[in-house]
C-alpha cells in the first residue's frame, strides 16, 4: 500500500489484496468463497471508497495508517483489537460514503 500512494490503479488492489489475506488468514471457507463471490463488488466498493476518501490528500496517510493497526493486531494475534479495529474502520467508511451521497445532488 505505502508503494501505491499516487497509482490509483495500484491502490486499490494493494487495498482490495488487504482485505482478501484478512478473509483468507480466517480459514474459513465459507467466508472465503463467499468473498470470491462477491470479488468484483468489493473491488467496486473499495474503488469507490478509495475515490471518496482520498480526493483529499492528507487522507492517503489516514486510510493507510488504520490499515496498518488493523494489520499489526491480526500479526501479533490479537483478535479482539483487530475485531475492534476493523469495526471502526467499516464504520467509518460507512458513515463518510453516506455523508458524501447525502452532499451529493441527485442527477437526473
Amino acid at each position: 500500500m505505502v508503494s501505491s500512494k499516487g497509482d490509483v490503479e495500484k491502490g486499490v488492489q494493494a487495498d482490495l489484496q488487504f482485505h482478501i489475506a484478512i478473509v483468507e488468514a480466517t480459514h474459513n471457507t465459507v467466508f472465503i468463497n463467499l468473498s470470491k463471490t462477491l470479488y468484483e463488488y468489493m473491488e467496486d466498493t473499495i474503488r469507490a471508497t478509495r475515490r471518496h476518501r482520498l480526493s483529499d490528500p492528507l487522507r492517503y496517510d489516514d486510510t493507510f495508517k488504520e490499515h496498518k493497526e488493523i494489520y499489526v493486531a491480526i500479526a501479533s494475534g490479537d483478535q479482539n483489537k483487530a475485531k475492534q479495529l476493523m469495526e471502526k474502520h467499516i464504520v467509518q467508511i460507512r458513515k463518510e460514503l453516506s455523508e458524501s451521497l447525502l452532499c451529493t445532488p441527485f442527477q437526473k
